[in-house]
């Protein structure tokens, strides 16, 4: 499903890095309760709503990123 011009199979992608906007979990929940309200879906059943705000996701590590963690690494200590 695609929100927004900018949003694209779930995900914003910019050259190197793509995230996945909050609010667009919070707009499918509500697009899904609009179809099931406008289908009279009996919500009166349903006696408990639960979920998760886990997310998952990849980090790809490009090839100069052991010097960068080593840079780091100088400037905790």
């Amino acid at each position: 499903m695609n929100f927004n011009k900018r949003i694209k199979n779930g995900v914003i992608t910019n050259k190197t890095v793509v995230t996945c906007p909050t609010m667009m979990w919070v707009e499918s929940i509500d697009l899904l309760l609009e179809k099931l309200k406008s289908q009279k879906f009996p919500f009166f059943k349903i006696k408990v709503i639960s979920g998760a705000g886990q997310q998952h996701g990849s980090v790809y590590w490009s090839i100069t990123s052991q010097s960068t963690l080593n840079s780091l690494i100088h400037h905790i200590h």
